[in-house]
């Protein structure tokens, strides 16, 4: 069984001895747009927009991926595989065959019980951040992975609006989270991931940890700082013991990224790409997470003096090195950052 549908349907290639696969050219270019072909060539045939079959073809060679060579256009190699949205007379390779290698591990699970809570904007907001977290699971592992709990027909009206194609897999329920962990509790090892959280998230729990729930919450036009900590007591989930993690950045939460697609990425690329939680928060940080960051570290080990009463930071080569080093800065962002401090900021 796989976490990653690439590698599904890479093993299923190999057992039916398929090496060479013709691709018409409207569906490569869209695949091509994507990181990984073979990734996303799984997601659209586990959401039925393609199949591959056995049928004659002639092309040319585009593409190399690990044993599988890619032809398209047109050319004199006979290729006998093809990918293709029409039916054909034989099905090798649909969603089905695929599922069966699949395991839903990880599973990331966005509660949206306090929905009505929100205003339009942040209604709107909130279902963005879903959409663009379904996009980034995708190059990852595949939609069954997404569980949108606490399900209302607003919500579900506002996402199709989003959404151009609505045939995903994610997996809505109108069951609370709660109610879903439990059901589910035998197959996974679950955490809340909340800033508040009385644990600090490792590395190495990235790797223990495989069902994940975000509180479906954005507080943009409201402050609600505790909203997930309201929510894991709300949904009962202490009875469950179920431990509540924060993700912090060198021993503090402040600079790490704070909306729900950024968080499920931090994740994801860490269980997949760097196995470094510090790493995929770096690369995760949006400007504002490193302003917010610089003016942290600033304040907290930055040089102070007085200065006509008032408080100025001294920033010198020493401490500009520190800060480059540690937010991964370039001279030119640094000085970006600090012309917007120059008010409180004294250069030696």
């Amino acid at each position: 069984m796989f976490e990653r549908c690439r590698n599904a349907l890479l093993y299923l290639l190999r057992e039916l001895n398929i090496d060479r696969i013709y691709i018409p050219r409207n569906i490569l270019s869209k695949l091509k747009k994507e990181n990984d072909i073979v990734q996303w060539l799984a997601i659209y045939i586990l959401n039925n927009k393609v199949k591959i079959c056995k049928g004659e073809s002639f092309g040319k060679l585009v593409k190399q991926i690990e044993s599988i060579s890619l032809y398209t256009g047109k050319g004199n190699e006979r290729v006998e595989y093809i990918v293709t949205r029409n039916g054909c007379r034989e099905v090798l390779i649909s969603s089905n065959e695929i599922k069966k290698f699949l395991v839903k591990k990880p599973l990331f699970v966005i509660d949206l019980s306090f929905w009505h809570e929100h205003t339009e904007s942040e209604k709107m907001e909130l279902v963005e951040q879903i959409v663009i977290s379904l996009k980034i699971i995708r190059q990852y592992l595949h939609d069954e992975c997404l569980v949108i709990t606490s399900v209302n027909d607003e919500f579900l009206s506002i996402f199709n609006k989003f959404v151009h194609d609505t045939r995903t897999g994610i997996q809505f329920v109108k069951d609370d989270a709660g109610k879903f962990i439990l059901k589910n509790l035998k197959y996974y090892k679950p955490i809340v991931l909340d800033p508040e959280g009385e644990f600090t998230l490792s590395t190495s729990d990235v790797f223990i940890y495989d069902l994940y729930l975000l509180g479906g919450i954005v507080d943009k036009e409201r402050v609600d700082k505790y909203g997930t900590t309201r929510l894991y007591h709300t949904l009962k989930l202490q009875f469950l013991n179920i431990p509540r993690f924060k993700i912090e950045f060198d021993c503090s939460i402040i600079g790490v990224p704070d909306r729900i697609n950024k968080i499920i990425e931090i994740i994801l690329l860490t269980r997949y790409v760097t196995k470094d939680l510090r790493k995929s928060i770096l690369i995760t940080q949006s400007k504002r997470d490193k302003y917010l960051r610089l003016i942290y570290e600033i304040q907290k080990n930055a040089k102070k003096v007085k200065c006509n009463g008032k408080i100025r930071y001294i920033i010198d080569n020493e401490f500009r090195n520190y800060i480059m080093s540690k937010l991964n800065l370039s001279n030119e962002e640094l000085n970006k950052f600090l012309q917007k401090l120059r008010s409180i900021i004294y250069y030696e």
